[in-house]
């Protein structure tokens, strides 16, 4: 799903709030340093010539707000293990995720939803440190600040 969040080079999860207005969740724009840096990992292993991300004087805050929604949760990114089974419709930081098990738990432990709140659908947004998997009958509104 191609949104206003593919204008980033990258995204950052900042905080998440669920109440009675729907999950609203705030990303800040990443870029990519226009200079190179070796990184140390550890004592005996440096990454030379990488580019860190991070924010600067010109990132947006993206505010992504579900009206309505079943289930969401969030995962570590660095926790997140690759199901050759799921469909994503795009390569963008929002996508529809088709075949995934978190639509099967969620059809199995709340069978009657369909009939609630109407037909849903699996988004997945990503970002450099956290996965959001949404469970929702409606797309979400993607707005920005400066």
């Amino acid at each position: 799903m191609k949104t206003i969040l593919d204008t980033s080079h990258s995204l950052l999860l900042e905080s998440i709030q669920y109440d009675d207005e729907g999950l609203k969740i705030e990303f800040l724009e990443l870029f990519r340093n226009s200079e190179p840096e070796n990184i140390q990992i550890s004592n005996d292993i440096t990454i030379n010539d990488a580019y860190a991300i991070e924010p600067n004087e010109n990132s947006k805050k993206f505010i992504v707000h579900f009206e309505e929604i079943l289930t969401w949760q969030v995962v570590d990114e660095s926790a997140y293990c690759y199901d050759e089974n799921e469909i994503l419709d795009s390569d963008g930081f929002l996508k529809v995720v088709d075949n995934s098990d978190y639509m099967q738990y969620a059809r199995k432990q709340f069978g009657w939803y369909e009939e609630v709140i109407g037909k849903t659908q699996h988004f997945r947004i990503w970002s450099e440190n956290r996965i959001v998997d949404i469970i929702s009958a409606i797309e979400p509104q993607i707005r920005f600040e400066l």
